[in-house]
């Protein structure tokens, strides 16, 4: 279970606004993970990497693009 806590903006590593959000809850993430699986190209790899914005502690959080940001009431609705 996902700890919910007050979203942060952040800035992406090639410069947008974005907010910083578990990896789960960001289309970009979902879908290179779709397209790539286990074998991410390492440029997407290192763009991840940079993206993260909280300790490892809290789970892997990065900054994601405002508009692949998917809502907290959106996870059961997708089908």
């Amino acid at each position: 279970m996902r700890h919910l806590l007050p979203e942060r903006s952040c800035q992406t590593p090639d410069k947008n606004v974005g907010q910083c959000v578990h990896f789960s809850d960001c289309r970009f993430v979902l879908r290179q993970y779709g397209m790539y699986k286990e074998h991410m190209p390492p440029v997407i790899m290192r763009f991840l990497q940079r993206s993260r914005c909280r300790p490892k502690v809290d789970g892997y959080h990065l900054c994601c693009l405002l508009q692949d940001v998917i809502p907290a009431n959106a996870n059961s609705k997708l089908k």
